[in-house]
């Protein structure tokens, strides 16, 4: 489960040194569209999908016409059914910190993602000290690679813990 896992100093290294190029990705919870940015600039996707339940704060002044960004707005989870299974290269899920809410996130992503294709989770953590409340990330996370299936091969550090970690299908 972790033979051959890498860490790095940060997700976007973890992001750069892991995510394939030119693939087909979705971005769960993009709220400003910075980090959804980075993905474009770095993994040069053939589509970016963002997933959010609202585009209130999205910045559009952050993107071209030309870029290959597909919005979806609604909860993560019945936006994510909506996808073919087995589609994608690789998915980021940084929406609801709520363990049930991760819970049917995973449920929802893990079949769309290819043999071979990444599962991505920003803040894998149980707790976070900036907002004083309980994470179910961690904690969803593991039951995930508990039931099988996954490999470990990545884990990108945060100096307040909120790190990500990333995840191959077998």
């Amino acid at each position: 489960m972790l033979v051959g896992c890498r860490v790095f100093s940060s997700r976007k290294a973890l992001i750069g040194a892991l995510v394939p190029r030119g693939g087909l990705g979705i971005e769960v919870g993009t709220q400003t569209g910075e980090f959804a940015r980075f993905l474009l600039d770095v993994t040069k996707p053939s589509a970016l999908h963002v997933v959010d339940v609202t585009y209130r704060l999205f910045d559009e002044s952050l993107f071209h016409a030309d870029d290959p960004l597909v919005r979806h707005e609604g909860l993560s989870w019945e936006v994510l059914r909506g996808f073919a299974d087995a589609s994608m290269d690789w998915i980021y899920i940084d929406a609801s910190h709520a363990y049930n809410d991760v819970t049917r996130d995973i449920r929802a992503a893990a079949t769309k993602v290819r043999s071979g294709g990444l599962l991505v989770f920003n803040d894998y953590t149980s707790w976070s000290p900036i907002e004083v409340v309980p994470y179910g990330v961690l904690r969803a996370v593991n039951e995930l690679l508990c039931a099988g299936g996954w490999d470990v091969v990545g884990l990108g550090l945060h100096g307040l813990g909120y790190h990500d970690i990333c995840l191959r299908r077998r």
